[in-house]
């Protein structure tokens, strides 16, 4: 069981891919489930665009042959981008 101490929220979207067996497993293990708006998929923004930039920089540039290697291209995709927003905001080239 998860520490009271401690509350884990999943946002999700209303998607039938969410099975009741799902949301049972998330219940029974503490998760609490906040739901975003009835078709309104910019309620998620930043899980959105997550998918976006994956899809794009990731999916369309790389040929990727095992979730090791997608995990991989995720992760350096994340520090570049983590980088370059670092590097704007300090006013460096």
């Amino acid at each position: 069981m998860v520490s009271s101490a401690v509350t884990h929220v999943l946002t999700r979207d209303r998607d039938s891919k969410f099975t009741a067996a799902f949301q049972r497993t998330l219940k029974n293990t503490g998760v609490k489930t906040a739901l975003t708006l009835r078709q309104a998929p910019n309620s998620n923004a930043f899980a959105e665009r997550f998918v976006l930039t994956i899809k794009f920089k990731c999916l369309n540039e790389m040929i990727l042959f095992r979730e090791a290697s997608l995990r991989r291209a995720i992760s350096e995709s994340q520090s570049t981008t983590t980088s370059s927003v670092h590097t704007r905001e300090s006013g460096t080239s």
